[in-house]
């Protein structure tokens, strides 16, 4: 082979050789090198006293030593623990030569001995608090890194100093905020138990009760804060209710005007019998009643009082079921948040909020009864506790639901709920006013008056030919049969007055007019509801029918046209 190609080949191969042992070393690196260890900065600021290790050069002619206890046995003829000076420099065998005061003189080693007065050796050095798989650490804060709370940093494992900062890792449990304790610490509720964790770069001005926050993974500081939940139990729209848009209901009215409007317009009067502000109210019976409307009244009573600006805050309304939760403690949180919400709204704007809680039985029944697999064990113990603190809240409650039997006592007590109200079907007279409210705005056809068609309706309603049952009762005469009115109740009469535009909009688009509505246009809808309710499982008012009755019920057919048809067994 020709020399030259020789030699090329030969560098050639070198080359790789060395590009190979570099790759080798690389990773030989990789294998053997020492992890880093991540850690956060919980705390800066600290300046803290700290000790260095005596260098050779701390050792001078006339400074105080002693003989160490673990070299006390290589100097026999020297005593150990007594103070000495040193008389002398480093001799060629690397010994100090020292005197101790009437206990002789030798030589020893710098590493031998012990320094008296250590004073020299301390410095002042700012440091950081860390922490790093979940135990806490104050080390020194590098000059050239800008740590603040929350940071995340290389920590190396060998000194426990930090190497560099690390990228943010935003990952951790979730908590929510409990109290504000100082400028450094907060108390929050994390998997239903209570910590204290450090606010990190956080202040009381960023952070408040309620706050949901990202803790980081050893749960110890607070990386980001979420804001409160989303979920929001407030009535958006502005409300304007008053307590003449309610029709009938008159006791019921006269009871609430007693407890809203009284305390708030007479305060002196209220001191001067030494009478307490009252704190809620039961509104119970069936549903569809005015229930809501009574809330919302009560609402808009109080805006009007104080001449609130922030009508849909006032009223806070909730569906009891919305409060349940799988997760242990989140339902507990929530009642916490809902009285929350109306203390701030008492700090805003003066006026006490109406929290109005529909369909309370599935959240506050009676403990130990099964319900909701005892869900209420913890929720009622909750909820009392709130409304055992509600003179510094200012919040009316309202509990509405058609089961008063199954609510749990220590809620529905005299002192808690201060008046039990119950909302009954509407009577004739009551279902006029209530149709008559329903058709105010609407343009009626000329040849009848509004109030006509109101009895026209009503009449409807009661007649006792509309029949959806025929109950038979023991120890009495057949009756007159379980009829429309039985199932009557306010959202039926407004949606009697929707059936009734329907068809009266029906015709004129056909007709290309506007007109209004007619009687007729009230007979059909009548009868519409009334055939909508035919095939409806009407059972909760038929126990209630039995109830005022207060008979067993012997034989129960559905009426399809002719008495006594299908009995239903």
């Amino acid at each position: 082979m020709d020399p030259k190609q020789t030699v090329i080949a030969m560098r050639s191969a070198l080359v790789n050789a060395r590009q190979t042992i570099a790759e080798q070393a690389e990773m030989l690196d990789s294998l053997t090198s020492v992890a880093l260890i991540y850690c956060i900065v919980v705390k800066t600021g600290h300046v803290s006293t700290m000790k260095r290790r005596p260098r050779p050069d701390d050792f001078k002619v006339g400074t105080s030593v002693k003989i160490s206890l673990e070299a006390a046995h290589k100097y026999e003829d020297l005593p150990s623990g007594v103070t000495g000076k040193i008389t002398a420099p480093l001799d060629r065998d690397g010994e100090f030569h020292i005197e101790f005061p009437r206990r002789g003189e030798g030589y020893a080693k710098p590493e031998d001995l012990e320094l008296v007065d250590t004073s020299e050796l301390t410095t002042k050095k700012k440091t950081v608090t860390i922490c790093a798989n979940g135990q806490l650490y104050e080390v020194v804060h590098p000059a050239e890194l800008k740590l603040k709370p929350g940071t995340f940093c290389m920590l190396a494992p060998s000194t426990m100093q930090i190497v560099s900062i690390a990228p943010t890792v935003q990952y951790g449990g979730t908590a929510l905020v409990k109290q504000i304790i100082d400028g450094s610490f907060c108390e929050v509720t994390m998997d239903g138990a209570d910590k204290v964790v450090f606010l990190g770069s956080f202040n009381k001005s960023t952070l408040e009760k309620g706050d949901r926050v990202i803790l980081d993974p050893s749960s110890i500081i607070i990386l980001k804060n979420q804001k409160k939940e989303t979920k929001d139990f407030s009535v958006e729209t502005e409300m304007d209710v008053s307590w003449n848009d309610i029709g009938g209901l008159e006791e019921a009215k006269k009871v609430m005007i007693e407890l809203v409007e009284l305390p708030h317009k007479n305060p002196a009067m209220f001191k001067h019998y030494n009478r307490k502000m009252p704190k809620g109210v039961l509104l119970y019976g069936p549903p569809g009643c005015g229930k809501t409307m009574l809330g919302k009244a009560t609402a808009s009573t109080l805006m009007k009082i104080y001449q609130g600006k922030a009508r849909s805050s006032g009223f806070i309304y909730i569906k009891g079921p919305e409060i349940l939760n799988r997760f242990v403690g989140s339902s507990e949180e929530t009642v916490r948040s809902i009285f929350e919400r109306a203390r701030k709204h008492k700090q805003l704007y003066g006026y006490p909020a109406t929290i109005f809680i529909d369909e309370a039985d599935a959240i506050l029944s009676k403990r130990g009864t099964g319900i909701s697999s005892d869900v209420e064990k913890t929720i009622v113990p909750m909820f009392l506790t709130e409304m055992d603190g509600l003179e510094d809240s200012g919040a009316f409650i309202i509990l509405a639901t058609n089961r008063p039997d199954i609510l749990d006592p220590a809620i529905v007590r005299d002192g808690r709920i201060d008046r039990k109200i119950k909302i009954t079907r509407p009577t004739k007279q009551s279902a006029e006013e209530i149709f008559m409210l329903n058709i105010k705005d609407t343009p009626i056809s000329t040849g009848c008056t509004k109030q006509q068609l109101a009895k026209m309706a009503v009449e409807g309603i009661f007649n006792k030919d509309n029949l959806l049952y025929d109950v038979e009762f023991e120890g009495l005469k057949p009756q007159e049969g379980f009829t429309l009115a039985r199932v009557c109740n306010g959202a039926m009469i407004a949606n009697i007055v929707d059936h009734s535009i329907s068809s009266a909009m029906e015709r004129d688009i056909a007709g290309e007019t506007m007109t209004g509505i007619t009687s007729d246009d009230v007979k059909v809808a009548v009868q519409k509801i009334y055939q909508e309710n035919r095939d409806v499982n009407h059972s909760e008012e038929l126990e209630e029918y039995a109830g005022e009755i207060g008979r067993k019920v012997l034989k129960l057919s559905k009426f399809s046209g002719t008495l006594n048809q299908t009995s239903l067994n």
